[in-house]
């Protein structure tokens, strides 16, 4: 097996990793909206009416939506940016720093003795590595967050249907 050509692999599987992992918030992104969205709707109706059982049961439901909505924002945004830290992935560097060193190592290598003499191959090869392991870490943390967000997302739609419920028998007289 080609050791170089396997860890490039990995390298560029984690890049697109990280491009799916942030093009996978635009769901929870709109599902939040249309959750706040529906909430609002049927709050406004349901404190029409003055105070009684089912307006406190809708109440007691709506809290739990508004903690579960906040969770899940939280982790979409831990998953999406970092809370503004933002996330470190390293890259090789700019290819002409690359050729320089490939240069310089050139220059090097004929100063030393053969034993010691390092190659472009390696270096580059190690350095593909480390910034893979980094970049895993990071996806993985991400991927996380974004699972935690998307189980409070689910447990918000849950909260919004028992409200929706609720409205359905005030206003229906079920």
């Amino acid at each position: 097996m080609d050791s170089f050509n396997f860890y490039k692999s990995l390298y560029e599987r984690e890049l697109n990793r990280r491009k799916d992992l942030d093009a996978s918030i635009n769901i929870p992104l709109t599902l939040i909206s249309i959750l706040v969205t529906i909430n609002a709707f049927l709050i406004k109706e349901i404190f029409k009416e003055e105070v009684n059982c089912i307006r406190l049961m809708y109440f007691i439901v709506f809290l739990l939506f508004v903690v579960s909505i906040c969770i899940s924002i939280y982790y979409l945004s831990k998953s999406y940016n970092n809370f503004f830290k933002g996330f470190a992935y390293k890259n090789l560097a700019k290819t002409s720093e690359i050729r320089k060193f490939e240069k310089d190592l050139e220059i090097y290598n004929k100063s030393i003795a053969e034993d010691k003499r390092l190659t472009f191959e390696e270096f580059v090869l190690n350095r593909i590595i480390s910034i893979t392991d980094d970049n895993i870490l990071f996806n993985d943390e991400r991927s996380k967050d974004l699972y935690k967000s998307k189980s409070f997302l689910i447990f918000s739609i849950f909260t919004t249907g028992a409200n929706f419920i609720i409205f359905s028998i005030k206003y229906l007289n079920i």
